[in-house]
């Protein structure tokens, strides 16, 4: 897997659709993987068992969520039926394409 940014040490203005194409592309090169914005957050070294550090990073999980959004409607992922939950909080979840 290559070097993916840590999204824990990136400011809010950094995080692009380029950014997170990169991480998703990544990952999938070496394995499947259910892309939510919980998980890329998780895959780039984000505590995301710390639900306290989650909240307080909203802010970059919304950027995410609309950024996937975006690569939906551009048909580089495709939305799954099912929604993941981690911790009560439900995500919408996507597959490459």
């Amino acid at each position: 897997m290559k070097n993916i940014p840590k999204l824990y040490d990136v400011t809010l203005e950094e995080i692009n659709e380029t950014l997170i194409l990169g991480i998703i592309k990544s990952i999938s090169e070496k394995r499947k993987f259910v892309i939510t914005p919980l998980n890329i957050m998780g895959e780039s070294g984000f505590p995301i068992a710390d639900q306290t550090e989650v909240l307080k990073n909203k802010a970059k999980r919304i950027k995410i969520k609309r950024i996937l959004a975006d690569l939906n409607t551009q048909g580089i992922i495709e939305k799954r039926v099912s929604k993941q939950d981690y911790l009560g909080m439900k995500e919408t979840a996507y597959n490459l394409i």
